[in-house]
């Protein structure tokens, strides 16, 4: 989830990941889990998908780091998302919209032209002290 969204669910989401991986290699960090996993070697690489069509709630444009092509993906990202039939029914009910399905291929047909792709899903990713700053997931997906 990004830090900065629409949703404060999502921003509190984001504040969980984000302090569960700089816990994650901390040796005498407590989780109280009956078996915990030992801690990591480091701290993992963190990553901030795209806000809403990509605003902040302000309305000010994020720039993304990076765009993934997620064209031969996206279908069954649609597939997976019209399935949530509790959010659509919340989103008809607050915000008057029943247009999420449209408005996320339209956002990732934006994202995706950027890198001349069909579609596209962007990310930032979190480099501040002392996370690490190499492109795990670029790498990853371009080979």
């Amino acid at each position: 989830a990004p830090p900065v969204d629409y949703m404060s669910d999502h921003e509190m989401t984001s504040r969980l990941v984000r302090d569960a991986c700089f816990g994650a290699s901390a040796p005498n960090y407590t989780t109280h889990q009956f078996q915990p996993a030992p801690p990591t070697e480091k701290i993992p690489h963190l990553y901030y998908v795209d806000p809403i069509e990509g605003c902040d709630y302000f309305g000010n444009p994020i720039e993304p780091q990076f765009i993934i092509d997620i064209s031969d993906t996206f279908d069954l990202k649609i597939k997976m998302l019209a399935c949530h039939e509790s959010q659509r029914a919340w989103l008809r009910k607050q915000h008057g919209l029943d247009e999420y399905l449209d408005g996320t291929e339209r956002w990732s047909a934006a994202r995706g032209e950027k890198i001349g792709a069909a579609y596209g899903e962007a990310f930032v990713q979190h480099c501040g002290h002392p996370y690490p700053s190499s492109n795990l997931l670029l790498q990853l997906l371009e080979k």
